[in-house]
């Protein structure tokens, strides 16, 4: 349908034009009837049509993913998206949405206010306030009725909401902790990847090429053992010399692509949509509209030798995760660490140096202050309450002033630390 992508086509143009809280706000609240027309149509439609609209409702969320990675830093998105949840649809918690938007209308003239609905990335609260960007945030769960008191609150659904948002948002605070129904305590190691160089600056002239060329492709060698593709899918068919990897010598050939980036509803937690790539406009919405294809090959041999180089063997479970092993002690990571070098386009040593650092602190145990904190963190509701009375207070939404969480007309804060 020409006039869903000539509807698109503007709100990309306006994504590129945000330069204020409250444009960012406006373009949210137009992505909330965008998102409600499009469930609308889905529902009444026929097969064919039905696709067009899930194709453009996916495109409408990647926009408002690209938003939240605009202004939160990956880490933050993580711990946003780590509670797994169906995706409920806009039109049945319309009005709850209206409200909520009416609400912070006033507020969103001056701060950074994410609706969460408007995206697949965040699971947790209704509306996440961006306090000091990348990483400070206020998590807000909007209620037509609020308990007045702890005890209340940690009652039944409101109960879980709170726990989910309050255990993450403490974790966030101190840097370890143990999330919501968590067995493990859960600790950020900070990696300084500095002296490292994305490889984003390939991808324009590597799109470009690929729509001039009359092959319809192109590929570039990005380093040794990372190969990039970009394929013009009207020439899809004829592109099959671009996809041989034998001409780079790959031994452990892997590879994936970046429309899982736009398709899928749980990547852009991890991997940053393509709207919000460092290369020009033109060459995103290529990718967007999959007038563009782009693969990725790793060698995992590659891979392999840089490990032995630190006295560790690399190898792919069962499962298909990347897994790490030294002297008998082994340790599975998430995929999303090869997919930082396949779809985030990140320097493989990069990647290796982080999964190198987070698999040595595996072997280190808890730290004193972890222990203590074992010890110490609240394993009953009474408990919890007592440690909530002890370090937060419980004001109202009135209160303007930097808080933890909100649960309805209710914000909790940190008290003041003792001198």
């Amino acid at each position: 349908m020409d006039e869903l992508m000539a509807y698109r086509y503007e709100l990309y143009e306006r994504f590129e034009k945000i330069n204020s809280p409250y444009s960012f706000w406006e373009l949210q609240k137009e992505l909330v009837k965008a998102l409600l027309k499009c469930e609308e149509e889905i529902m009444k439609s026929g097969e064919a049509e039905k696709e067009e609209w899930l194709y453009h409702q996916n495109r409408l969320y990647s926009i408002s993913e690209a938003m939240v990675w605009s202004v939160l830093e990956s880490f933050t998105i993580r711990q946003l998206g780590k509670f797994e949840s169906g995706k409920t649809p806009l039109s049945s918690q319309k009005d709850t949405i209206l409200k909520i938007i009416e609400k912070f209308e006033p507020l969103a003239k001056e701060k950074i206010y994410i609706l969460a609905d408007t995206t697949r990335c965040i699971t947790t609260g209704d509306v996440v306030e961006v306090i000091q960007s990348p990483d400070k945030i206020h998590i807000y769960e909007c209620k037509t009725s609020t308990p007045d008191e702890i005890e209340e609150m940690l009652k039944g659904r409101t109960g879980r909401q709170f726990s989910k948002n309050f255990w993450l948002q403490e974790y966030l605070e101190r840097g370890f902790g143990k999330l919501y129904k968590a067995d493990l305590i859960t600790r950020t190691i900070v990696v300084d990847v500095t002296e490292f160089q994305d490889n984003f600056s390939f991808l324009d002239t590597l799109i470009e090429e690929c729509m001039s060329n009359e092959s319809g492709s192109s590929s570039v060698l990005a380093e040794p053992g990372l190969v990039y593709v970009a394929i013009n899918t009207e020439y899809i068919e004829d592109a099959g010399s671009a996809l041989i990897t034998d001409r780079f010598d790959f031994k452990e050939p892997t590879w994936t692509g970046l429309s899982a980036l736009v398709e899928e509803p749980r990547e852009s937690i991890f991997h940053m949509p393509p709207l919000a790539f460092p290369i020009s406009l033109k060459n995103r919405l290529h990718l967007l509209e999959v007038e563009v294809i782009i693969l990725c090959y790793l060698d995992h041999a590659v891979l392999k030798d840089k490990f032995r180089s630190k006295g560790i063997e690399f190898t792919t479970s069962k499962e298909g995760f990347p897994e790490l092993s030294k002297g008998g002690n082994s340790f599975k990571f998430h995929p999303r660490f090869l997919n930082e070098i396949m779809q985030s386009f990140q320097p493989i040593d990069k990647v290796v140096t982080q999964m190198t650092s987070l698999y040595d602190s595996t072997l280190n145990g808890l730290t004193a202050e972890e222990q203590t904190y074992i010890l110490e963190r609240p394993s009953s509701v009474k408990e919890m309450i007592d440690y909530i009375h002890e370090n937060y207070i419980l004001t109202s939404e009135d209160d303007t002033s930097p808080g933890f969480i909100s649960i309805g007309n209710k914000k909790l804060k940190r008290k003041p630390k003792k001198v």
